[in-house]
């Protein structure tokens, strides 16, 4: 009965702001067949970016829904506005752009920072439990913006966090096992690098010749796409694999991690045999698969979930990973699961 109801009150909080959005989009349409008039712009422009929001607000405030996720509803709504309000007419559209969108934008930065710095603060007073910005990022960006939204978003931060902010060299405890020196994957990814470089030159020269702006526009694409690989790249040696006693943390950099009971473990094996890919149990913790290798697997009591780049999920029962320090790993694990 309670989730009927619940459903029922999902179905409200988000119809209404949904039903209002359709029905300015309907009135802007039979309003240009009309000639919008200027007054007309006018007031649909303030419903689109501020009615629809207050009106959401007002349905979450006695709600557990968090209040930030008004702030989608926001951009929502600048953005169907510029797309059915005529250009002509968007003069107030376009104020509101150039001075609202900005401090909005601000604001949501400053709120994101805060909240990052405020968990922080409360791992570190937690004696003997490990800071994971990954974990404070990612549940930070889910509090303010929508799952799918964050997890993108996440990403995004990380990569510059973990490119250009974490040079401090890392000290892992015995604990704490490293997968990035003996294989071939830094090497991989900076060839990458180099290669998107090259690349870079080579087709700015060729599109300028036809178009400027193409040709800028697919060169800040590269350079971005550099530096989330640098990213990638710097988060190998920051996130090592942990061991605690009762959970097995399996990391990839920022690219892939899952925990795992101690409880649920059944075995693990040292292994650098080919898996067999028609194996639909068995999945690696690298996205690069068996072109990285793999000299450790681990087999589960039960079915878990890999949590990929961009929120990709992928479900095991036995995972295949590559470490440097195997013998140990192999006899930390055993000790706890004996």
């Amino acid at each position: 009965m309670n989730y009927i109801k619940n459903k029922t009150n999902y179905v409200i909080i988000f119809g209404i702001p949904f039903a209002l959005l359709i029905s300015l989009i309907l009135l802007s349409y039979f309003e240009t067949l009309r000639l919008h008039t200027s007054l007309m712009s006018m007031a649909t422009t303030l419903d689109f970016v501020f009615t629809v929001p207050l009106v959401y607000y007002f349905l979450i405030r006695k709600t557990t829904i968090n209040k930030k996720t008004v702030v989608p509803f926001f951009i929502i709504g600048i953005v169907i506005a510029s797309f059915v309000i005529p250009q002509e007419q968007q003069g107030l559209l376009s104020s509101i752009k150039t001075w609202v969108v900005p401090i909005v934008e601000i604001g949501v930065a400053t709120l994101i920072i805060l909240n990052i710095r405020k968990a922080v603060k409360i791992y570190k007073e937690k004696k003997g439990q490990s800071v994971d910005i990954v974990a404070i990022i990612r549940e930070t960006c889910t509090d303010v913006f929508p799952k799918k939204v964050a997890g993108f978003l996440s990403i995004e931060i990380l990569t510059l966090y973990y490119g250009f902010i974490h040079w401090k060299k890392m000290k892992f405890k015995e604990n704490e096992f490293t997968y990035h020196k003996k294989t071939g994957s830094q090497t991989l990814f900076v060839a990458i690098i180099f290669l998107i470089a090259i690349e870079t030159v080579a087709f700015h020269a060729l599109l300028y010749k036809w178009s400027t702006i193409a040709a800028w526009i697919l060169t800040g694409l590269s350079i971005y796409s550099g530096f989330q690989i640098f990213g990638f790249l710097k988060s190998l040696s920051k996130r090592p694999i942990v061991i605690n006693s009762d959970v097995l943390k399996l990391r990839y950099g920022i690219m892939g991690e899952v925990d795992i009971d101690i409880c649920d473990i059944d075995r693990v094996e040292i292994s650098s045999q080919s898996i067999d890919k028609q194996d639909k149990e068995i999945t690696y913790l690298s996205f690069l698969g068996d072109s990285e290798g793999h000299n450790i697997i681990v087999h589960l009591k039960k079915e878990y979930t890999l949590m990929g780049i961009y929120g990709i999920r992928k479900k095991f029962q036995k995972i295949a990973l590559f470490l440097d320090e195997k013998q140990t790993f192999c006899n930390q694990l055993e000790n706890l699961i004996n």
